[in-house]
């Protein structure tokens, strides 16, 4: 899974959560606000329990949105801002724990140039990672809302649907 998806989840669980909108008045969601579209998003997380992989690129990018988001706060808030900041990232372990979402790591050091140049690291590794995993023999998705990796993953045969789109179709047979 992206970046994008995956941080829209985790700030609107911690909306949710601790009724608090301090992540999401900094950090703009790249998948739809209707609320049965993230009802749906969460079932099909929890409905795929135990086989959603992300690259620890990822997370690193939550953070760095995380960061920013922290950076925004107001000097008024900063005392809280470490507590803020403890509550995500335990509502995140304890989620990923929950629904045993793999973490996978795909090294710079072996990622073919053209894409890295392409697509960065954090994009690299998601398409990488997607591979690697195929030959195992279990089929993987790459779940985005980002082109440049649609894009590739089209070009290489790498299962990839928008995020969406996978949605929508989840929908229809909830």
């Amino acid at each position: 899974m992206d970046t994008g998806p995956l941080l829209d989840y985790f700030v609107r669980l911690y909306d949710d959560q601790y009724h608090s909108t301090w992540l999401s008045a900094h950090i703009s969601p790249v998948t739809p606000r209707n609320k049965i579209w993230v009802a749906a998003f969460h079932s099909f997380l929890e409905h795929h329990k135990g086989r959603l992989l992300t690259s620890s690129g990822v997370i690193a990018e939550i953070e760095r949105h995380i960061c920013r988001a922290v950076s925004a706060v107001s000097k008024a808030h900063h005392r809280r801002i470490k507590e803020l900041q403890e509550r995500f990232w335990t509502l995140v372990q304890n989620k990923m724990k929950d629904l045993k979402f793999n973490e996978d790591t795909q090294h710079l050091v072996d990622m073919p140039k053209n894409t890295l140049t392409d697509l960065g690291p954090v994009d690299t590794s998601i398409i990488e990672l997607a591979k690697t995993h195929a030959k195992s023999g279990r089929i993987f998705i790459v779940l985005t809302k980002d082109s440049g990796i649609y894009k590739r993953c089209m070009e290489e045969q790498i299962p990839v649907d928008w995020v969406e789109d996978r949605i929508k179709e989840f929908m229809k047979g909830m």
